[in-house]
């Protein structure tokens, strides 16, 4: 666990940086619309991508590489997590045989993204580390009280090891 005085020496900003910046790869759905030939069989894809959480907007890029260049995220889309729901999804979802894990991501307005996100991930501990940074925003915002870890840190109180 992180202290406030540990956060001074760190490279983060602050609290929100450390509970809700998140990077990595992960299987977005794809539905094929239009008149082609995956679209009349409804196909549905699975592409990898590079997701990017900071400052509680996700954005996602083809690589990590074009993260690193600084590119403009793939159809220059951003997610607001503050205006979407996050879940768990619960389709199942095998990829060469081997079982996904899901995150649904549902705007509740326009704020919030563009459509629905479908996201697959491959393990349940991912999936809880992905979560837990999206949800953050929500904990952030509405600053926590009583004697959890965030309180203590929004409270200047070093936060206690278990």
């Amino acid at each position: 666990l992180t202290s406030p005085a540990m956060m001074e020496n760190s490279s983060f900003a602050s609290v929100e940086d450390i509970i809700n910046e998140k990077q990595g790869m992960m299987w977005k759905k794809v539905h094929h619309v239009g008149g082609s030939f995956s679209a009349m069989l409804g196909k549905k894809d699975w592409l990898e991508r590079y997701f990017v959480l900071i400052g509680g907007t996700l954005s996602y890029f083809h690589n990590e590489a074009e993260y690193t260049a600084n590119k403009v995220p793939s159809k220059d889309v951003a997610y607001r997590m503050k205006h979407c729901e996050i879940t768990i999804d619960e389709s199942e979802i095998k990829q060469h045989g081997v079982a996904k894990f899901g995150i649904l991501i549902t705007p509740k307005n326009d704020q919030g993204g563009p459509r629905a996100l479908q996201l697959r991930v491959d393990t349940e501990e991912s999936r809880s580390l992905w979560m837990a940074a999206m949800k953050g925003v929500g904990v952030i915002q509405q600053k926590p009280r009583g004697n959890s870890v965030l309180s203590k840190l929004f409270n200047d109180v070093p936060a206690i090891e278990e």
